[in-house]
């Protein structure tokens, strides 16, 4: 059985104050048990030390079981918890030697292996707690082929305190050293946390390609020092009063990676987070008499653990020569050095450090809690916010149009009708009952008419004549009793079909070739026959928004967020309010705090553009903390595979919503700011647009990031800046913006393609509009479908051939009715009649409402001497619209040269051409 030495008992005793009863019970008492494993080639000795105090000192013995009587220390005491809880115990195999000569336990020449138990576990309250470690080589860091299994057992509980794992990494920048023998050493205060408040680092003796952080209390014990902490390459907040610079091939930086861990109270450290810690880091020469060749010092803002859900965080601080009269009042110095001004330094003109390529010197730490101090905000919470009292936790995030399924009653109930009524109302109620299901068995449906027909016969038997005679009595009498059986009959008739809705991308293809009238007819219709559809209201809300109305969405999407949680909504819903007074700011937060509460890594993407919105948001607020936050969740997120394509397509699907002026799909994916940018314009929120974009242009996406960013050129928010104002009907100021980009760049393929459309936005096509298009197709540019369209159309009556194929090419891009309609005019003026029926039966079939697309199958009917399908035609394209004069000139043309034996008279009579003109 195995004792501690009388010199560990002492001391154990010493500190553990032990004087009477009530504080022995007050003790969390420590046992431990070990198992020794592994055959060694000569003798050793095996050594455990605990705070620099020997608690065991063995021969090695392979198998052996060892006990450790229960060790008085008391866990609850502060000032020991938090020893034990940053200083591991450190496990060595040491040879004997016959030297008399006393050393450090830890720095003893012998020591041959080991390791380190961390005692986290025992300290936070765990009543029982095993562990394997491998002993390894302090020279090499192998394996020794032994092993040491502990057991520890406590007893009671800890008080409320956690530990904070605080991390010295590297201090970055530094100018060169005055003479090259010269190490680096830091200390941190943490004044109102713990005793001492002063905490130290150690020397920075560590590198770039490290991988675990060490202990700074046990680290110079070579390779066994590593703690079970990874060196993690993590995001890092930067205060806006630094400019970090990541690339530091050629810069002189000095590695610490140690760590050190406090146990605090979380109320205190919550307090504490809202002003800076002061870092002080100086150079030292490695041997010799200690004097500070470099001092520096800093202030590490660790707000960021202030933000809900947040329990870790990397700091830059910036580094400014060590000045005394700057310090803060409670603090002389924490590396207790000579003053920098006695060493006959000058005074300098500005105490900021640069290194010898201009770049700001900083500091790296990092802090890491077990848990955040803040909590997540809960969901009905942000619900609140935004008026949703009736909202669950439980709802989730809808990212489609689909109309919400409403669950009818499939049953008739007899005693809904009232007992009294007149036809009129019978009719309307019995309607109301038949039309839930035309499948309904149609013998309810008979005896609950039945009834109703004879409570109105009961009824009308009740009725007195009063002052009118028998004769008229009998004829109101027969009056109501036709009345009511029409009533009943009509009631059983067959419904008249639902007004039904237009195809998906309708409105959109119609929009390809500025046909307003088709679009305008489109959006009513849908309105009118859906107006609770989720794909009505968007239309609705992004009608508006082009139209620069912002009540009316507003009051849209309020009214459906409370029967549908719609991500898409909630993001226009944020993006209008992001710029408005604190209330409204407070339900743009909400808003797009709700579309990100899903962190799906199969909705990358949906996530990317939620937490981009939140940092446009926090960082327009000057909220930098929770913006670092945002950019860091967004990061992640942008870090999966991300199809912007197919999720463009996607909205297009859902939506309906194609764009015709301007490609999405033509933005480079490098930057979440430039697709959240993108995606905002298709919402139709123009200023959260231009807001994401200043983002970009500031380097938010990389400012803090642990990965090297190679953003885009300028050439993207070129592009989408000329989008932003071609929506918002600017094509002059658009055409402005992008013939300076194309003079600093060059003449790129998509702002080749962006002139060009507004240019035939501006003043339709013509020879300028020509040469851009050109240009652009020169260029290898994507193609265009609007522009394919407004060429042919314009080419149609002066170069076929060429009108051809921008039609076909066109159409092949986006099927509709106009590329279609284009394709059959030129076959017709080519004389093929054959094909020109076919692509103007297509162009029909495709748009309903395409007038001079019916007047040209009745011109083809003229021709083919089918005049009664000619009449037909011609009266379905009225109503579907006016016609084009050209197509209305050939018709006269044709019903003059067609003799009038061989036309029905109804043609003559029933048709005329002089509205269509």
């Amino acid at each position: 059985m195995a004792t501690t030495t009388n010199s560990t008992k002492t001391n154990m005793q010493a500190n553990s104050h032990s004087s009477s009863t009530d504080e022995v019970h007050s003790y969390r008492l420590i046992e431990m048990s070990l198992i020794l494993d592994g055959i060694l080639p000569t003798e050793h000795k095996f050594l455990m030390i605990m705070n620099r105090e020997v608690l065991l000192d063995i021969i090695w013995e392979d198998q052996s079981n060892l006990m450790l009587q229960k060790l008085p220390i008391n866990l609850n005491n502060p000032n020991i918890a938090s020893s034990l809880i940053d200083t591991p115990i450190v496990l060595l195999l040491r040879t004997i030697s016959k030297s008399t000569k006393e050393y450090d336990p830890l720095l003893h020449p012998d020591n041959r292996a080991g390791a380190n138990i961390d005692l986290l576990p025992v300290v936070l309250g765990e009543e029982t707690y095993s562990i394997r470690v491998n002993l390894i080589s302090l020279d090499t860091g192998l394996r020794t082929g032994c092993s040491v299994e502990i057991f520890f057992e406590t007893s009671n509980s800890m008080e409320n305190r956690i530990p904070l794992l605080v991390t010295m990494i590297n201090a970055s920048c530094l100018p060169p050293p005055p003479k090259d023998d010269t190490c680096y050493i830091a200390a941190m205060d943490f004044e109102g946390l713990c005793e001492p408040s002063t905490v130290s680092f150690g020397l920075a003796a560590s590198t770039y390609d490290a991988e675990r952080i060490k202990w700074t209390s046990i680290d110079m014990l070579g390779n066994i020092c590593n703690s079970d902490y990874f060196c993690t390459r993590e995001d890092f907040y930067t205060p806006p009063n630094i400019d970090v610079n990541t690339e530091k091939d050629k810069c002189k930086c000095e590695y610490w990676n140690n760590c050190r861990r406090l146990l605090i109270d979380s109320s205190k450290l919550l307090d504490r987070l809202k002003s800076p810690f002061f870092v002080e880091i100086a150079g030292i020469p490695k041997k010799g008499k200690i004097e500070a060749r470099e001092h520096y010092m800093g202030y590490a803002d660790m707000e960021v653990l202030q933000q809900p859900g947040e329990y870790s965080v990397t700091v830059c601080a910036k580094l400014s020569f060590f000045d005394e009269s700057e310090l803060p009042e409670h603090i002389t110095t924490l590396l207790n050095l000579p003053s920098v001004k006695s060493k006959g330094i000058p005074i300098r003109e500005s105490n900021s450090v640069f290194d010898l390529f201009g770049h700001t010197s900083y500091v790296t730490i990092r802090f890491d809690l077990f848990e955040p101090l803040v909590p997540k905000l809960r969901n009905s919470k942000l619900y609140e916010i935004l008026g949703l009292i009736s909202c669950t936790d439980e709802w989730e995030l809808i990212d489609d149009f689909e109309e919400v399924p409403v669950e009818k009653d499939r049953t008739i109930d007899t005693k809904r009708i009232r007992t009294g009524c007149d036809a009129l109302a019978v009719h309307s109620e019995l309607c109301g009952i038949t039309a839930l299901n035309s499948t309904l068995n149609q013998t309810t449906k008979g005896t609950a008419a039945n009834r109703l027909q004879t409570r109105i016969k009961t009824m009308l038997k009740e009725f007195y004549p009063g002052d009118c005679n028998y004769l008229d009595w009998q004829d109101i009498i027969r009056s109501q009793h036709s009345a009511s059986r029409r009533a009943v009959t009509a009631s059983f008739a067959p419904q008249p079909p639902q007004q039904q809705l237009p195809s998906l991308f309708a409105a959109a293809r119609a929009r390809l070739m500025c046909d307003h009238r088709i679009v305008n007819i489109h959006t009513k219709t849908m309105l009118d026959a859906a107006p609770n559809h989720p794909r009505s209201l968007l239309i609705n809300v992004l009608r508006n928004l082009e139209l620069f109305e912002i009540q009316t969405p507003l009051k849209i999407i309020n009214s459906f967020l409370q029967i549908q949680k719609n991500r898409y909504l909630l993001w226009i819903l944020g993006a209008l309010e992001f710029d408005q007074r604190s209330e409204e700011n407070d339900r743009s937060f909400a808003a797009f705090q709700i579309s990100v509460e899903k962190q799906v890594n199969s909705e990358a993407l949906c996530n990317v553009l939620g937490w981009a919105a939140l940092h446009v948001l926090h960082h327009f607020n000057g909220n930098h903390q929770a913006a670092f936050v945002a950019a860091k969740k967004m990061r992640k997120f942008f870090e999966l595979p991300c199809d912007w394509n197919g999720f463009i397509r996607r909205w297009y699907i859902k939506s309906g919503e194609e764009e015709c002026l301007w490609n999405p799909n033509l933005i480079a994916t490098k930057s979440p700011f430039l697709i959240a940018s993108a995606f905002f314009l298709c919402l139709r929120t123009y200023t959260f647009s231009a807001q994401l974009l200043e983002c970009y242009e500031m380097g938010c996406d990389k400012k803090g990031s642990r990965l090297e960013w190679t953003l885009p050129d300028q050439i993207d928010k070129c592009y989408l800046q000329a989008a932003s104002l071609l929506l918002r009907n600017h094509a002059q100021d658009a055409l402005l913006h992008v013939e300076e980009c194309i003079m600093n760049n060059g003449p790129v393929a998509k702002l080749c393609q962006m002139r060009a459309m507004c240019l035939v936005q501006m003043r339709g096509w013509d020879e300028e509009c020509r040469i851009a298009f050109d240009t652009a197709v020169k260029e290898e540019a994507e193609p265009s479908s609007a522009l394919l369209l407004r060429a042919a159309s314009e080419l149609l009556n002066i170069n076929f051939h060429i009108a051809l194929q921008y039609a076909a090419a066109a159409h092949k891009m986006t099927p509709c009715g106009h590329s279609a309609f284009i394709i059959a005019r030129i076959y017709n003026k080519f004389g093929e009649d054959k094909l020109a029926k076919r692509w103007a039966s297509a162009a029909v079939r495709l748009e309903m409402l395409l007038s001079d697309a019916w007047a040209l199958l009745a011109i083809i009917a003229i021709r083919e001497n089918q005049h009664d399908q000619a009449l037909a035609l011609l009266r379905t394209a009225r109503q579907a619209g006016p016609i084009n004069f050209e197509i209305a000139q050939e018709i006269k043309n044709l019903i003059a040269l067609i003799p009038s034996k061989s036309t029905s008279e109804l043609l003559f009579k029933n048709v005329c051409l002089c509205h269509y003109e």
